[in-house]
């Protein structure tokens, strides 16, 4: 560990000073002392460190090493926030919108530190003002507004805002339609982790909507999507498999695939299986399984199941 992070009472500058108090606040190599953490965090906070403030105004408001106080929590607190600590603008900003956990509730409060928070490229801060000004129930509706904010919070990495701006763009929703910037927005939101996305980049791909078509990419953010147990992933993978589509064919595989998205409700993947099951592809043929699923893609009104089961009981006794 670096001699700077440990304490030290050569330390002076307020930087320093805050990294010693948080290597015994957080504990590891030097091992955890809250006597020693709060000492150093109140020495540079003091001279005016946000991250030292912001750190205590946690440690009060929790009660971590001293009495929990919820009023020095937010002198503190505030203090951060008037010095410029993004952070804590964005939490100051959720106390005044929720109330919690200082009982001080204000909108126009919560909307002036997210503005600020914003300001710095805090993406929660800039999605929360996309939020404010599309559903208009604390503040106007403004949907220019809501369009910028959005597009701030996914250029700063925020994976819902990523998406939500490649459905714009694939739809000219707020934005000249343009479905390169849609999938590159959505591939972004889809490394993030977001399953909506995972599946729209996979659309992007396998159907060359503004990207060259290559199914190997496609099956890559289905695949991330399947492995979050996302139905509309499973499907498409399952396909991809069934056809050999940027996978080798697989067809057991692909009803595999299709049968955890069945199971999952997925009307079309349901069908799937049945025709599966009616035709002995990839599963052994078997006629009870496949008028199973036909009922449950029924039931869900998907038409084609439905006819299916008329099919079957014409030509079929049960």
């Amino acid at each position: 560990m670096s001699d700077v992070l440990k304490p030290d009472p050569k330390l002076t500058s307020p930087d320093e000073i805050y990294k010693a108090g948080s290597a015994y606040y957080f504990g590891g190599v030097v091992g955890q002392d809250l006597v020693k953490a709060h000492e150093l965090l109140l020495q540079a906070a003091d001279q005016g460190h946000g991250q030292a403030q912001f750190l205590l105004s946690q440690a009060h408001l929790n009660g971590v090493g001293v009495e929990r106080d919820l009023s020095v929590s937010f002198k503190w607190l505030q203090m951060a926030a008037d010095g410029n600590l993004r952070d804590a603008q964005f939490f100051l900003a959720e106390s005044y919108r929720t109330g919690q956990p200082y009982g001080k509730k204000s909108v126009s409060k919560s909307i002036e530190w997210y503005d600020k928070a914003g300001a710095q490229g805090h993406p929660d801060a800039l999605f929360q003002l996309t939020s404010i000004y599309t559903n208009g129930e604390v503040a106007r509706k403004d949907d220019t507004k809501a369009m910028k904010y959005c597009l701030m919070a996914a250029d700063n990495g925020h994976p819902l805002a990523q998406h939500n701006m490649g459905i714009a763009y694939t739809h000219g929703h707020g934005v000249e339609k343009d479905l390169s910037q849609a999938a590159k927005y959505f591939c972004m939101s889809a490394e993030r982790g977001v399953p909506d996305a995972q599946f729209a980049a996979g659309l992007s791909y396998a159907n060359a909507l503004g990207v060259e078509q290559d199914f190997v990419q496609a099956v890559k953010y289905w695949n991330m999507g399947a492995a979050q147990g996302y139905p509309p992933c499973q499907f498409t993978i399952g396909t991809a498999y069934f056809n050999g589509l940027g996978v080798a064919k697989d067809l057991a595989k692909g009803v595999e695939y299709w049968r955890l998205a069945a199971d999952q409700g997925h009307a079309q993947s349901q069908f799937n299986v049945g025709e599966a099951y009616l035709n002995g592809n990839g599963v052994a043929k078997s006629l009870p399984e496949a008028s199973r699923y036909f009922k449950m893609a029924a039931k869900q009104g998907f038409a084609p199941a439905a006819r299916r089961l008329e099919e079957m009981k014409g030509a079929y006794k049960h």
